[in-house]
């Protein structure tokens, strides 16, 4: 088993981006940038607490409707790792991959459901 985890993010998708953010800075989160040049903001909290909120629309483009469709208005982990491949064997049977994609953004992702519930784990593309 090889250790890959990199970070893990909570991540929300959401239908509305607007609405979103006005529910996470009424609860006193402040934007911060994620860093990437794609339809979604982080959240942070005077606490150290954190989330990134990303379009529905970004997962629909990246991974079709019917996926985005399955994730929307729901709270994911999005577990970016050192190499996709690696932790799907480490994964192996207890794992179900519902869609695998290289997104326009940079990264090598992979939505799956495991026991643990339903995660996008992602590997930054060199570039």
């Amino acid at each position: 088993m090889s250790i890959n985890v990199r970070n893990v993010t909570p991540l929300q998708v959401v239908d509305d981006m607007e609405a979103a953010a006005a529910a996470f800075a009424a609860l006193g989160f402040v934007p911060v940038s994620t860093g990437m040049s794609c339809p979604c903001t982080s959240w942070q909290a005077d606490n150290g607490s954190s989330v990134v909120v990303t379009a529905r629309a970004l997962i629909a483009q990246e991974f079709g409707e019917e996926i985005a469709a399955q994730v929307a208005n729901r709270a994911l982990s999005y577990v970016f790792v050192e190499s996709l491949p690696d932790t799907m064997e480490d994964l192996g049977e207890g794992v179900r991959t519902l869609a695998q994609t290289v997104t326009s953004y940079g990264t090598v992702e992979a939505i799956v459901e495991t026991a643990g519930g339903m995660m996008i784990i992602a590997e930054r593309l060199e570039g």
